[in-house]
Order: structure tokens, then sequence, then C-alpha cells
């Protein structure tokens, strides 16, 4: 609504201002006349109530102006169309108009002194100069004619001159207001706009009455409505709470547009005396010339303020300068023996990506291995960057030299002679924004590559201590692992042996002899468990010591696969067993072949339930031998893929009773490696997991090779 009503009454009131020239004469013609008028009053107060301005006191006085001028039409429009009789002159509606025009002043010169506060010799007497000479032009035109009509009374040309004297008093106000400093918000514009539109109606109409040709819904009353609408609209507009504003800057700047208006006012003397009719009165000469000496002297004083202003300005640039000059010898002497580069550049503000060094310490030829000179060239700043860090450093200067914000930065630099040198850029506004003309803007290189040296090697290591804790960590749980397994893995078979020997060697017991034959088995097999668990950890320990090489010999794989799982050496327990292994000569090593298959399928049964079914194949791949065990499990995740043939690695198992030591997949491929292949993990069609090794080697298939199945129940 704050934001609307302006709007609404500019555009309603337009409207209206020119409507108003297709009404008939009469009642409705002076009510929406005097309507407006009083509208223009009413709209100051809901203004003053809606936006709230700090000082108000000149609002309600231009309001107070306005309604004066609307009780002198109200008793104006009363005499003529109420009464029908001709309105005395000077009467009561008189005195009314003519109250208004101080009221009305007093209200402007409150704002004056608001935006303006303190002595301001300069914009007054510009003011009294403007009005001096439109008033000599007011006096000539329209006040002259009055005082030398004989058929007028005294009262009566008293009071038809105060009309024109009080426009140019009026005047003279407004003219202090638009010439004084202060921000020109919307609402000052609008205001400004009534006025001028006001006293130019008055001064047409004052023409036109002392010719006779003035009736009512004359053209020049659209100058009156409208500058009713738009008073209006100035105290409904938002900004007139910072109409009453003290200005930031009171420095009065004698712009072209002021000269020229000063001069015209000054002329306007000399150019009445151009009418024949000036130049027959000696009154009027006489007022003329007495308004042409007061605009002379006035124009000689304003002359005489600008000067001692120019003299005292360049007194006091003459102590800026040498105040500077000490300054800049003092700034040479500090910053040339600080261990830092230190400059000066002046940036463009529409074109931050341009610049140009104005000063430069002379450190930058120890640092930099270049003159200050060099360094101030356009281009070479830019490239001794490091190519890595040139785009980044750009970007970062061209962002805070359009935020106008500090700069700190640390890149390298590359020197004449090819070092490369870590420095720390610290810049900062050296004037404060908003200026016209190129920015500057001072800065400091701080050598930096101790300290980046520094923290680069604290880095690394802080990074090799993470790593080797991680590593000590990763060993202390592999070991305490490992110890808890390998303890396990002794215990179980080692208490099956004593318990089997000792019942043997109970004479006391009567065994029979399948139990005895039973018993002998637990021991032998337990005893194989033992000897594998050794063999696996020697085999281990020659591997890490790299003192175990691989046998090859010519070797049927197949007949060796077939054999090492029908032999029953292998604790399968009650798992189906499947062989396919065609006849297929290879040179690799039997024992570490035979290691390979054992430990997949021991490990085939710790991770799958009894009677899970298991296959094993060996078939000819492209460059040697591929060994396939596969089970028909769980499977085994793709993260556990690779890792589980690290050493004491361990997946979920599902024989709790013989979780394992973590290092048959281990040795599975270290073996295959040490063949110059590799061993993986697949997934199994059909379900479970399919466990390969190849083995590259010369290979030979007999005469006779096909494919054999064999089919072995643990």
């Amino acid at each position: 609504m704050r934001d609307r009503a302006w709007r609404v009454v500019l555009v309603v009131g337009v409207g209206l201002s020119f409507g108003y020239f297709l009404l008939p004469r009469g009642f409705v013609l002076n009510g929406l006349y005097d309507a407006m008028n009083v509208a223009s009053a009413g709209a100051v107060v809901v203004g003053v109530r809606l936006h709230r301005p700090e000082r108000r006191a000149p609002w309600y006085l231009l309001a107070a102006g306005q309604l004066l001028s609307a009780f002198g039409n109200f008793s104006y429009d009363y005499d003529s169309l109420v009464r029908h009789v001709t309105p005395p002159f000077p009467g009561a509606s008189d005195a009314m108009y003519l109250a208004a025009y101080p009221v009305m002043a007093a209200g402007l010169l409150l704002l004056v002194r608001s935006r303006n506060p303190g002595r301001d010799r300069a914009n007054v007497v510009d003011a009294t100069i403007v009005a001096i000479g439109l008033g000599i032009l007011s006096w000539v035109f329209l006040m002259m004619p009055y005082a030398r009509d004989p058929s007028l009374s005294l009262a009566e040309k008293v009071v038809s001159i105060a009309y024109p004297l009080m426009d140019v008093f009026l005047l003279f106000v407004i003219v202090r207001l638009v010439v004084g400093a202060g921000t020109r918000v919307p609402a000052y514009r609008f205001l400004a706009l009534s006025f001028v539109s006001m006293l130019a109606a008055d001064a047409v109409y004052a023409k036109m009455v002392l010719e006779g040709t003035y009736v009512d819904r004359a053209p020049v009353d659209l100058g009156w409505v409208l500058g009713f609408v738009f008073f209006g609209v100035a105290a409904l507009h938002p900004s007139m709470r910072r109409l009453a504003v003290a200005a930031p800057d009171r420095i009065m700047r004698l712009t072209r547009r002021r000269i020229a208006v000063l001069s015209v006012a000054s002329l306007m003397a000399p150019l009445a005396l151009v009418f024949p009719d000036t130049r027959r009165h000696e009154g009027s000469v006489l007022v003329i010339a007495v308004g042409s000496a007061v605009l002379f002297l006035l124009v000689l004083y304003r002359m005489s303020g600008l000067v001692r202003d120019v003299e005292s300005k360049a007194e006091l640039l003459r102590r800026q300068g040498l105040r500077l000059e000490e300054a800049e010898a003092r700034y040479r002497g500090v910053v040339e023996h600080i261990p830092a580069v230190t400059f000066v550049e002046e940036v463009d503000p529409d074109r931050p990506e341009l610049e140009r060094i104005v000063y430069v310490s002379p450190q930058v030829d120890e640092m930099l291995g270049c003159t200050a000179e060099e360094w101030a060239a356009p281009g070479v700043r830019d490239g001794l960057v490091h190519p890595e860090d040139r785009e980044r450093v750009r970007g970062a200067r061209l962002l805070h030299r359009a935020d106008g914000e500090p700069l700190r930065e640390e890149y390298r630099l590359v020197t004449r002679s090819g070092r490369t040198v870590w420095v720390r850029e610290e810049t900062t506004p050296a004037e404060a924004a908003g200026g016209p003309g190129p920015r500057r803007w001072q800065g400091v290189l701080f050598d930096v590559t101790g300290h980046r040296l520094a923290q680069q090697a604290l880095r690394r290591a802080l990074e090799r201590e993470r790593e080797a804790g991680g590593r000590l960590r990763a060993l202390d749980e592999m070991r305490n692992t490992f110890l808890h397994a390998v303890s396990h893995e002794l215990r179980t078979p080692l208490a099956t042996i004593l318990g089997s020997a000792l019942t043997l060697d109970n004479e006391d017991l009567q065994l029979s002899p399948s139990d005895s034959r039973d018993l002998i088995g637990r021991l032998a097999l337990n005893a194989r468990k033992l000897d594998r668990l050794l063999g696996d950890l020697l085999d281990l320990d020659r591997l890490d010591r790299g003192i175990l090489e691989p046998n090859r010999m010519p070797v049927d794989v197949g007949d060796l696969v077939r054999g090492l799982v029908g032999d029953r050496s292998i604790p399968l327990g009650e798992r189906h067993v499947e062989v396919v292994a065609a006849p297929l000569v290879a040179e690799v090593d039997p024992a570490m072949v035979e290691r390979i298959v054992e430990n997949l399928l021991v490990n085939a049964v710790r991770h799958t339930t009894r009677g899970t079914p298991l296959w094993v194949r060996v078939e000819a791949a492209e460059h040697g031998v591929l060994i396939t065990v596969e089970d028909a499990g769980p499977g085994v995740p793709e993260e556990l893929r690779v890792s589980l043939f690290e050493p004491f690695r361990q997946g979920p198992t599902r024989n709790e009773g013989s979780p394992g030591v973590g290092i048959g997949l281990s040795l599975v491929a270290r073996f295959a490696e040490l063949h110059g292949g590799r061993a993986w993990i697949e997934d199994r069609p059909g379900g479970g997991a399919a466990f390969k090794v190849a083995l590259p080697a010369p290979i030979r298939e007999p005469e006779d090779a096909g494919p054999r199945f064999d089919h072995h129940v643990g």
C-alpha cells in the first residue's frame, strides 16, 4: 500500500487534470479545482502518517499553506457562485492567498535548513541572484503596470503588486532548495516540479489579468492543478522520509549548469532595457539600475568568495604536498629495509584485469632476480607466476579487485635463474572505493619458501607416522588373530593325537581291531593337519625371505590333481567332490601345485556347510594351465575378492571349529606368482564361488587326452 499510493495518486491526478477542461464552468468545475487543492494538503497528512519522516514540521507547514490557498478559493467561489456578487478586491480571499505564501516558504526553508545545516553563503547568494534577475522582469511586466494604473486605489495597487512580489520571494526559497546539497530523491523532484508549475501558472495568470483575457477553464489552470497533483505525490512517495536528511557532502560545486543559470539571471536587468516601455519610464529605469548594481555587487561578492576558496585550497594543497613528500620519504625508508617486496599498483575499476605498477621496492632484485623496472613492465609480473598457479592467482586478484576486499594468497614464482620461490601476497586497497579514475592498491610479497618446505616436510612426516601407525595397528591385530588361530589349529590336532595315543597305549582297554584302525586313522589325519600347518608357515617364511623358487619339471597336472583328491588325505567333511581333469603335461612344480589344490579345497571346506558339492577342474589355458576349485556355497563378496589373498586375511567362516590362520590363500597366490601366474575369485554360474589359478607353462597333451571325471566323497 505504501509503495503504490503515490502511483495511484499520480495516475488519477493527471487524468483529473486533463478531465478538468471537459467540465462546464460553474460549481462542478470550481468544485473539482477546490477538491484537488484540499486533496494535496490531505495527501501531506496521509504521507506523514504512512512514512513517519524524522522532521514533520516542514510538511505540516506546506499542507497549511495549501489549505490557506484552498480557503481563499472557497471564499472567492462563495461570493461568485453562491451570492452571485463580484468578490471584493482586496477581500478575504486575497488575504488568505497572500498568507499562504509565507507559510509555504517557511516549510521550504525548514527543509533547506535540515538538508544544509550551518552557514551556506554561496547558495544564498546564488538564489538571491536568480530571484533578483527574475524579479526585475516581474517588475517590468507585472508590477510596474499596476503601479502606473491610475484607476486603482492604493490598496488595490499594493495587493496587485504583492502577488508577483510573493512569487519572487517563493522563487528565491525554491532556488535555495534546488541549489543546496542533498540527495535528489523522487519526493524532492516532485516537490520542486509542483512549485515550478504553480509559480509559472501564477506568472501567466497575472499577465492575462492585466490584459483582461483570463476566464475559468483557461489553459493556465493546468499549471495549478498539476501542481496540486505533484505536491500530493511528493508527500506520498516513500522517499519523502529522506527529504530532510542532512547532506553527507556539503561541498558546493560550481557546475556548468549553475554558471549558465547565474549568467542568464545576471543579464535580466540589461535585457529589460530592450523593451521600449521600460525606457520611457524613469521609475522603471531606476529600478533596473538599482537591480543591476545589486546583481553586480552580488556577483562580485560571489567571485571574491571563489577566489578565496581557490587560494585557500591552493595553500592547503601546497601543505599537503609537503606532507606527502615527507610521508613518501618515510615510507621508502621503512619499506626498503624490511625483508619483503612492497609495491603499489593502479587498477581501473571498470577493467580490473589491467594494472599499472606505480612503485616497487628494490628487494625484488634479491628475491626474484629482476630489477624493479623489469618487474613493473606489463606482463612480467604474471609471467613469473608458476604455470600451475597462474590462473588461480589471476582469478583471485580479479575477484578481490571487483569486491574491493583485501587479497591474501600464497603461490609460486619462478625466478630469472629458474628457482621456484613460494610467496605470500597481501594486497589491500589504498584509497576509498567510489572515486573517479584508477584505484590504488598496496601490496607486500613475503618469501615463505622456508615455511612451505617445513610444512611439506612436517606433512610428509605426519603421513609417514600415520601410515606406520596404521601398519603397526594392522600388524598387531593380525598378530593377535594369527596367534589365536595358530593356537587353536595346533591344540585341536595335538589333543586328538595325544588322546588317541593314550588310548592305544592303555593296556587295560580291550580295543577291537576296527576301533584300533579308527584311532590310528585319526592319528594319521591330525598328523597330516599339523604337517600341513607347519609346512604353510615354513613356506610363508621362505617366501618372505625370497629363498623359495619353483622346481619345474614335466608333470601330468590332471593326474596329479586326481591322485591328490583320491588319496583322502584332505579332510573333506562328507562333501561330494567332482574332479574334471584331462591328462595335461606341463612344466610346473608338482609340490606347489599340490599345495595350491590342497589349500583351495581346505578353504572351500572351511567356508561351506557339510554336504556342499565341490568341483575341481584342470584345463589348458592360453599360455599354460588353469586350475579351478568351485563350491556351491554362499559365494565371496566383491569387496573381499582381492584382500583374501593377503596374509592373515580371513573371510566369514562356516566352520567355527576350524577357523584357519589366514595363510592358505596367501600361499596359493604366492605360488601362482612364482610360476608367473595369478590367482583370483569369480562367481560360479548357478551360485557359489570359483577360485581360479593360472600357471603359465609350456604344455603338451597326450594322445589320449580327454576330460576324465572322478567322483569322491570325503
